[in-house]
């Protein structure tokens, strides 16, 4: 279980959100962490491409996420 504490104005733009889109604000919140960790692997996967091709040239490569900072 996950308990966030949103300030009014974000719990207000969820409420809206889910309402639009007619919704829970868990659904809405589990879709947007479903997009977040597509965008997260897609990006990965390029850096993966990207790393294996410099290898593979001879020149180095290094990439840091922002997340492990």
């Amino acid at each position: 279980m996950l308990i966030l504490n949103l300030d009014a104005e974000t719990e207000q733009t969820l409420t809206a959100l889910a309402q639009t889109q007619q919704q829970s604000i868990e659904q809405v919140l589990a879709e947007a962490l479903k997009l977040y960790r597509d965008e997260e692997q897609r990006e990965n996967n390029e850096l993966n491409a990207l790393a294996s091709t410099r290898m593979n040239d001879g020149r180095a490569f290094i990439a840091v996420s922002l997340d492990d900072l």
